[in-house]
């Protein structure tokens, strides 16, 4: 969960024995309100596609990285324009299935974050210019320049062993 003075949104990891590395019916897309207002939007990146909710295999033999992004969001003429901000992020790891941990890359700092560890910590979001949303209504959240995260899922040898 990504949290701004005014504003929060959450991503979401799920895990299950028929859970996908690509896209599938379990995931859920990230879209963009209806009305255009000033908003915090978080999405996981798979198959040029954003994501709210990424369903993952409970057992793999290969770790799986996805980018992760986050902007905050001021209407604009055409769009909306990314802002520089101050949020926090805050994780829940308890329902994780056993031998997977998952380690959160910050691209533009090369800072990682051991999602095992902690609760929470703070992130500076960098402005990357503006868009205009394609596909009216009920559109998902586009990929504005570079993600600023990687997200790494990794399964130990117990996680992958049949």
């Amino acid at each position: 969960t990504f949290n701004s003075e005014n504003f929060s949104s959450s991503v979401f990891l799920s895990f299950s024995l028929d859970g996908d590395v690509n896209l599938e019916s379990a995931d859920a897309s990230r879209l963009m309100p209806i009305s255009n207002v000033e908003h915090l939007t978080s999405m996981i990146y798979n198959s040029n596609k954003s994501l709210s909710i990424n369903n993952m295999p409970t057992i793999s033999e290969t770790d799986m990285s996805y980018d992760l992004d986050v902007m905050l969001l001021n209407p604009s003429e055409n769009g909306y324009e990314t802002q520089d901000a101050q949020i926090s992020m805050s994780w829940d790891m308890s329902g994780l299935p056993e031998g997977v941990s998952i380690v959160l890359q910050n691209n533009y700092t090369e800072e990682e974050i051991n999602l095992d560890n902690g609760i929470e910590t703070q992130i500076l979001l960098s402005s990357k210019g503006g868009f205009t949303p394609n596909g009216g209504n009920f559109s998902t959240s586009p990929i504005v320049g570079e993600a600023q995260f990687t997200l790494t899922v990794h399964y130990s040898t117990m996680a992958s062993s049949s």
